[in-house]
């Protein structure tokens, strides 16, 4: 819990509609990522500042300095869409261990000779640590259900010689982007045992077993290089459609516990 509350502590184009509920944008777009990006961003957050080198975007009195963050492209229920995350943080920043980023994420369909706005979180959900959203090569997409696919993204975090960390995962859900939960997968105490104590370092890697929607389960295997925990190697995470949710197994909490 403590670990998870830190996480949670990019030739201008005309765009129609420039809301994060509806946002239009030609389709030829989808082959030029550099005016594709520059249409996103000035309709989504508005105006580019070339002295911050980024796009000013505003939640009620609050202003954030916002990029492009990263580009994926999928096919989901024989649609091609666009998966983009969007990265920044507030203008006046703050930079501090336990503060976060924040982090846009959008979904953009072909539909009708456009790229129509299909899904979004909240355009600035606070993701990350030292005031930054996690690193490009943390966001992958995956395929978490029969016609969907997700982001997982990766995020860490040391205290006092400890290093815990884990993959939140987000699912776009009707107009909605959504987290479906953050799966704890890796922790090394190393940093806060006595020389000559023995201390433990636990990683898993994740993936998904196919099997009936809406979203697949999650599977959880001991990492190579891992040290071998004293119970189990693998687990099986099942997504709860009442919560709405993947939660790990009580066991695989408490060995990754920070």
């Amino acid at each position: 819990m403590f670990f998870r509350c830190m996480l949670a502590a990019l030739l201008l184009l005309t765009v129609s509609a420039a809301t994060a509920q509806s946002l239009s944008l030609p389709v030829e777009l989808a082959t030029k990522p550099r005016e594709l990006w520059r249409s996103v961003m000035t309709g989504l957050y508005g105006p580019y500042d070339s002295i911050r080198k980024c796009w000013i975007g505003k939640k009620g009195a609050d202003a954030f300095c916002m990029r492009p963050h990263k580009l994926n492209r999928v096919a989901d229920t024989g649609a091609d869409k666009l998966f983009l995350a969007i990265g920044g943080g507030p203008v006046d920043v703050t930079v501090c261990h336990v503060c976060s980023g924040n982090l846009g994420l959008i979904v953009l369909e072909k539909q009708n000779n456009k790229l129509q706005l299909v899904a979004s979180n909240g355009l600035y959900d606070e993701v990350g640590s030292w005031s930054e959203v996690p690193p490009e090569d943390a966001f992958t997409i995956v395929k978490a259900g029969p016609d969907t696919h997700a982001w997982m993204i990766e995020a860490g975090y040391t205290a006092q010689g400890v290093t815990a960390g884990g993959k939140e995962i987000f699912a776009p859900e009707a107009d909605k982007v959504v987290s479906l939960g953050f799966i704890a997968t890796f922790m090394d105490n190393c940093g806060a045992v006595d020389e000559g104590e023995k201390c433990e370092n636990y990683a898993f890697d994740l993936s998904f077993k196919p099997g009936d929607g809406p979203y697949y389960d999650v599977i959880a295997e001991l990492a190579k290089g891992s040290d071998r925990p004293p119970a189990a190697t693998r687990f099986e995470i099942p997504f709860d459609p009442s919560e709405k949710k993947y939660k790990a197994p009580a066991a695989m909490e408490a060995l990754l516990e920070m």
